[in-house]
């Protein structure tokens, strides 16, 4: 049984075998519509095969490779002059973990009646693309590793000025790179020069901002959760963490004080 969903930019799917089928290591095609990416160690190298119960189900990710091509030209701020090939081999031990606690987490979160939308599933979607693009050999990751000339103190403001105009709507930086028309790599330059951190951190803050805002001034009905994936939170616990660092208590609480001040109104 075969059953998949197409979120923007990451497509999941769940395969189930019998036991007289087998997966090919590393690779294999799924109703014909390209190679799935899935964990290290499905088969052996040697072009042996794995027998599997009818227990077996395996998850993997199917990437968007015309997605993928996409973002990987906004880093690099010019167009691939060749299609976008990685290297064949196993995700480092690393990335492994890194990738396997993203995907746990989004196939979790569906688990539990909360399917990711907006922007939690945009940020997250490219969070994967980008993990895999810097993380993963390919032909472009010289290219994508050199550095680049620093933009001046005026495309780091205007971009601020955007990241805080759209910040309720799901943008990503880039988004920001985009309408500056800079590559990914000059907006991360730009911002760790002239603000000591990262276009995706100062998108965070703003977005914390706005969650604290509503939390403050939420009816009976609103929930952390919905509120934090509303404005691009994905991952709960993280999220938590962030909010605290920033005001020194937790979400729940400013919701508590929020529900607190309308009624008394």
């Amino acid at each position: 049984m075969l059953r998949s969903f197409r979120p923007a930019e990451v497509r999941t799917a769940e395969v189930r075998l019998g036991p007289s089928r087998y997966l090919p290591f590393e690779r294999q095609d799924v109703d014909g519509e390209g190679p799935i990416l899935g964990p290290a160690g499905t088969g052996d190298r040697s072009g042996a095969v794995r027998w599997f119960d009818r227990a077996f189900m395996q998850k993997s990710i199917r990437l968007d490779m015309n997605r993928l091509e996409a973002q990987c030209a906004r880093w690099l701020g010019y167009p691939l002059v060749e299609r976008l090939r990685f290297d064949l081999r196993p995700f480092s031990d690393q990335l492994e973990q890194i990738w396997q606690r993203a995907l746990a987490y989004g196939w979790s979160s569906e688990a539990r009646g909360l399917p990711l939308a907006g922007a939690a599933k945009i940020a997250l979607d490219e969070y994967l693309l980008t993990l895999l693009l810097h993380h993963h050999p390919h032909n472009y990751s010289d290219e994508l590793a050199r550095s680049v000339p620093t933009p001046v103190p005026g495309i780091v403001r205007r971009a601020e000025r955007f990241l805080i105009d759209n910040a309720v709507a799901p943008i990503t930086v880039s988004d920001v790179a985009d309408h500056l028309g800079i590559s990914l790599r000059s907006l991360q330059a730009g911002f760790r020069q002239w603000r000591e951190t990262t276009p995706t951190a100062f998108l965070r803050r703003v977005r914390l901002q706005l969650v604290r805002d509503e939390l403050l001034h939420s009816a009976k009905e609103a929930s952390v959760t919905a509120v934090a994936l509303q404005h691009g939170f994905s991952h709960l616990g993280r999220f938590s963490a962030q909010y605290r660092s920033a005001f020194g208590e937790d979400p729940s609480a400013t919701l508590r004080r929020g529900r607190a001040a309308v009624a008394r109104r």
